[in-house]
């Protein structure tokens, strides 16, 4: 289930489905990009609706997911095509999201960019 989350992420990212996005994130989600700046969810979002930051394919190239219980974390590498304020470019993207259930439903509440 963990990992349908994580897939999910990304293929609402590349479809700039940013309602779809907001159920699966916390809603004190975290993004803290490679440039080491912390975005919270609303922005991140209103940055992929006006296009600031535009995602135009993930593919995936290797995930590990650990946790137990109601936690878990993933670490996924991608290599993601995307325009971010007006530069394009396929990043080798190393994500590191960590996941908390609660009443059953599993939620994204940070995550943490770098490249590998």
């Amino acid at each position: 289930m963990i990992l349908q989350v994580y897939r999910k992420y990304h293929e609402y990212m590349v479809e700039k489905n940013t309602l779809a996005l907001s159920v699966l994130l916390d809603d004190a989600f975290e993004l803290v990009h490679m440039t080491g700046y912390a975005q919270t969810k609303n922005e991140w979002l209103d940055q992929i609706d006006a296009e600031a930051m535009r995602y135009y394919s993930s593919a995936e190239k290797d995930v590990t997911v650990s946790g137990r219980n109601d936690t878990a974390t993933i670490t996924g590498r991608n290599l993601v095509d995307a325009r971010i304020n007006g530069y394009r470019n396929t990043w080798r993207l190393q994500l590191e999201m960590e996941f908390l259930k609660r009443n059953g439903i599993w939620t994204i509440i940070y995550a943490t960019a770098s490249a590998y």
